[in-house]
């Protein structure tokens, strides 16, 4: 599959999200402003702001259909996200640090 729908309650990513993201592809999900601002991002680049709303996603369905060179982009960025954000040594670095200053 090259797209995912993931959650529509959520201001950011759950891990079936991210296994997704990490696996190159476009995944519907928690991306809201808050989630944006704190990372920096710009809306639908590396994850499609998912709202309890059809039309809504059947509309940015549509859009990334008519779009495929979007589907490549946001995939590619999506995994360079999760690599950056989320790698596992990054993360376990971060514990550590955490516990060691406590």
């Amino acid at each position: 599959a090259h797209i995912l729908l993931d959650q529509v309650y959520a201001y950011d990513q759950g891990f079936n999200a991210l296994e997704a993201m990490a696996r190159g592809i476009v995944v519907f999900t928690g991306a809201e402003k808050e989630w944006l601002d704190y990372y920096g991002l710009m809306e639908d680049t590396i994850a499609i702001n998912a709202l309890p709303n059809a039309k809504a996603i059947a509309e940015k369905l549509i859009w990334l259909i008519d779009n495929p060179d979007k589907i490549k982009t946001i995939s590619k960025n999506a995994r360079a996200f999760v690599e950056k954000e989320h790698h596992y040594i990054t993360l376990a670095s971060k514990y550590v640090e955490t516990w060691n200053a406590n």
